[in-house]
């Protein structure tokens, strides 16, 4: 009877010690699943804040190059303008 009761409790053992091996391997997976999701969660947003970066610096061109037209065109008009206040002068010497 005594036997018994060893062997059962020894088979209990056993198998509390399967089962909390189990436990730690699943734990063991999940702290990994945890930190390669974050590690990958830490890439995303270092790419997104390098493609952030580029789209500021590429609209900040933009503005820029929008800025350099519209001074190139005002200073296109002046020219213009220019040329016709002094062929209207030239105009108005002959006619004089």
């Amino acid at each position: 009877m005594l036997k018994e009761h060893i062997s059962q409790e020894r088979a209990l053992s056993d198998e509390l010690k399967t089962e909390l091996e189990k436990v730690q391997f699943e734990r063991l997976e999940a702290v990994n699943k945890l930190q390669k999701e974050r590690e990958q969660s830490t890439r995303f947003k270092s790419e997104r804040d390098q493609v952030t970066y580029e789209l500021r610096q590429l609209k900040s061109r933009e503005i820029t190059l929008n800025q350099d037209q519209q001074t190139e065109k005002a200073a296109m008009r002046n020219s213009v303008r220019e040329v016709k206040r002094k062929k209207e002068e030239l105009r108005m010497k002959l006619v004089c």
